[in-house]
């Protein structure tokens, strides 16, 4: 008998897994809602490139279950292809993305680079003074991290079984354009219709000594003096969103690693009791390629 234990995007993955194993013996024990608040603060960005191969194939993986949660589900589960871009401010920034573009090449992942003048035709509220060049890859978009929630849980009972953003105003332009990530700022720009979602990671960020215990929809009050320094960046880099107006703000707490890795596996000490948790904010992005794996772990003794 299975059990698995708060769901979230990660969890209804692997419960799915699960299920394609035809483990009938399964019980899933829900202590919050299938959408956590989690879910609900992660912008729900996925890029198709990382530094390391493992982590490219497992974004791989969660791009084909995103892309065909609805032809499986008969819904639209939230998934928006509409490309990514990095950004680099800096000759070190560019050397890494050129390393990234090298690897993407080796393992079948189609990206781009940039000049800025070429980016901004791609994002034409970019300016291409403020930065060296940009890394383009046509495979990333968006998943709402609600929809592609109900949407594995559907799929799972069709087979049986301190982070912060603000929402602008309508800037008609960047319809259909890629997101946008500038690490040299730790800033991210989402595109969503005509309407944009801006937010970072602060270097300086409020510190939580201890959350609720049965912690699920709990979100804080935006603390402008602390996310200031990622409305300037944006500013910086996108000139116009100075005279476009904030439609709301989220700010949720939000927890990371060492390591900046998640931690997945079975307890050194508890036989049976696998742990698949702490995605430093990555969790939408890599819910559906950990979660095969992790099924695969908890069935075989190892993963794939």
């Amino acid at each position: 008998m299975f059990k698995i234990v708060r769901d979230s995007a990660i969890r209804n993955k692997a419960a799915n897994y699960l299920k394609n194993f035809r483990l009938e013996k399964r019980f899933l024990a829900t202590q919050q809602e299938v959408v956590s608040s989690a879910d609900v603060v992660i912008i729900g960005l996925v890029w198709s490139l990382r530094p390391c191969d493992l982590e490219v194939k497992l974004l791989r993986d969660s791009r084909k279950v995103y892309s065909t949660l609805e032809e499986e589900t008969g819904d639209h589960a939230g998934w928006t292809n509409n490309g990514g871009m990095f950004i680099s401010r800096s000759k070190v920034r560019t050397q890494e993305y050129l390393r990234l573009h090298t690897l993407g090449k080796a393992l079948n992942i189609p990206s781009e680079v940039l000049s800025p003048t070429d980016a901004q035709k791609k994002f034409p509220l970019l300016d291409p003074s403020v930065f060296q060049m940009a890394l383009y890859a046509s495979e990333d978009g968006t998943i709402d991290p609600s929809m592609a929630c109900n949407a594995l849980v559907k799929v799972a009972l069709k087979n049986g079984g301190k982070h912060a953003y603000v929402v602008m105003d309508a800037t008609p332009e960047i319809r259909g354009g890629p997101n946008i990530r500038d690490h040299d700022v730790d800033l991210y720009i989402k595109v969503q219709g005509e309407s944009c979602q801006v937010g970072g990671y602060e270097s300086n960020p409020h510190m939580l000594d201890q959350v609720p215990d049965n912690l699920q929809f709990h979100l804080y009050e935006l603390d402008w003096d602390v996310f200031g320094i990622h409305m300037t960046s944006a500013t910086s880099l996108c000139p116009k969103l100075s005279t476009v107006g904030v439609k709301s703000t989220v700010c949720g707490p939000e927890s990371f690693t060492p390591d900046h890795k998640p931690l997945l596996g079975e307890d050194p000490n508890v036989f049976g009791l696998y742990h698949n948790c702490g995605y430093n904010s990555a969790g939408m992005m890599f819910s559906a390629g950990c979660g095969i794996q992790m099924a695969e772990w908890i069935v075989t003794g190892r993963y794939g």
